[in-house]
């Protein structure tokens, strides 16, 4: 994808006098079960939770490094061995790194910490040596109590077996998640439930996407950062670990930017900036519950032109473009969807077809989870679309000259809504069009 702009410059926001750790590199090694050693650069507190498989979800484990950030040697994607299909690296939030662990199958794991390194063992419990305690200034957590069978189907985690005894201080054992929807909280995160629905096991850098800005305050515009050029789709390995193909990549285009603001709305709130703030949420959303790569045509308040945002090949699954409305009439409101694009020329039925298989997907789960969308989703002819490589989808989040449509638009709550309805819609449509789901 050379033409396109890529993934998220790093953007830490630390809570005041902390020092962060950073990420440095993710081993997994084969010790009498899949071993997963993550080398940080600071002691961290990790917070570990397994979930369930669920409709198109592997079993998995995630774990929290609060204070935390990726190093540049720090892969998105490490493969994993036996059991263990991959493990998967992302910015959760401004402060927060998350691991998941993508399973074959529910495993147990003891968790355990030294000074520069956390330590995931999976499988049966190791009797003949004992884990390191943890940092002094570290408590432990209490282990949790043995599961009676094996997970339930729904993403409810099921607890985690407890380590086995050995002398010396035992490792910490994850303990249930929360029964909270997953959120992307501007604090360090209370661990969440995954919603069943979207496959969150990934691997993008992821893929490409870091943690999103807090929603902005609709007077000010969003600070710039620096714009790296972008990666190519990475190579990746399909849920049962097969390494022969690459995960789906998705392609995150927030309309207009720099010197086009796009839409003016209520309060000052403008297009440029709600967009990038929603598409920054949807990108962290996506590689952490998808199973895809991502990237994004713009990181921040820069203008890109139209041939440096719309692929010149089909080598993406899919491109999503958020923009949002205004009208003369201030009455006007709700959310819109268009389709267009794919690898066929024009009139081409196949490509036809799968552009307006993700349009109806998109508008399918908008109507279901946000409402209040404006007919049903149909062709477009924007640019963005017309001259588009794979099947695109555009999506007005609504009208800014409308003061709820404005004001719900820079609301954390209704972007979170928005962007778990935008992932529900991209699911539906890969289940389909990518094997790899």
């Amino acid at each position: 994808m050379r033409r396109l702009t890529a993934a998220l410059a790093l953007g830490l926001i630390l809570p005041r006098g902390a020092r962060p750790a950073v990420l440095e590199r993710v081993e997994v090694v084969e010790d009498g079960g899949p071993v997963v050693r993550l080398h940080v650069s600071e002691p961290v507190k990790p917070v570990a939770h397994p979930l369930a498989a669920g409709a198109n979800l592997p079993d998995r484990i995630y774990l929290d490094l609060p204070v935390t950030a990726t190093g540049p040697a720090a892969p998105a994607v490490t493969r994993g061995v036996g059991p263990l299909l991959r493990v998967r690296t992302a910015r959760f939030d401004t402060s927060t790194v998350r691991v998941v662990l993508d399973l074959a199958a529910a495993l147990p794991f003891t968790l355990q910490t030294d000074a520069h390194t956390v330590i995931v063992r999976l499988g049966p419990g190791r009797t003949e040596a004992a884990p390191a305690p943890p940092p002094a200034s570290q408590p432990e957590a209490a282990p949790a109590a043995e599961p009676a069978g094996p997970p339930p189907p729904s993403p409810s985690a099921a607890a985690s077996p407890s380590p086995p005894a050995a002398p010396g201080p035992p490792p910490a054992v994850a303990s249930e998640p929360a029964t909270e929807p997953l959120d992307l909280p501007t604090r360090p995160p209370t661990p969440p439930t995954e919603p069943e629905a979207p496959a969150r096991a990934t691997k993008p850098r992821i893929a490409a996407a870091e943690a999103p800005r807090a929603a902005p305050e609709p007077s000010g515009p969003t600070a710039p950062s620096a714009n790296p050029p972008a990666p190519r789709p990475p190579a990746g390995t399909d849920r049962h670990g097969s390494s022969d193909r690459a995960l789906p990549l998705i392609i995150i285009d927030p309309g207009h930017g720099g010197h086009d603001p796009g839409a003016a709305g209520v309060g000052g709130v403008v297009e440029k900036d709600v967009v990038l703030d929603i598409a920054r949420r949807l990108a962290v959303k996506l590689a952490t519950r998808l199973p895809v790569s991502v990237v994004l045509t713009r990181l921040d308040d820069s203008y890109v032109p139209i041939e440096r945002r719309v692929p010149e090949a089909a080598e993406a699954a899919l491109f999503l473009s958020l923009h949002a409305n205004a009208c003369h009439d201030p009455s006007a409101r709700g959310v819109e969807v268009f389709y267009g694009g794919g690898a066929g020329g024009p009139g081409d039925p196949i490509a036809a077809d799968r552009a307006m298989r993700l349009g109806r997907a998109v508008e399918s789960a908008l109507a279901t989870v946000v409402g209040g969308v404006r007919g049903d989703a149909r062709p477009g002819t924007f640019a963005v679309l017309a001259r588009n490589a794979v099947p695109g989808v555009l999506v007005e989040i609504g009208y800014l000259t409308h003061p709820g449509d404005a004001a719900r638009a820079c609301d954390e709550a209704y972007q979170d809504l928005l962007t778990d309805a935008l992932v529900e819609g991209v699911r539906d449509f890969l289940r389909v069009s990518a094997p790899v789901l």
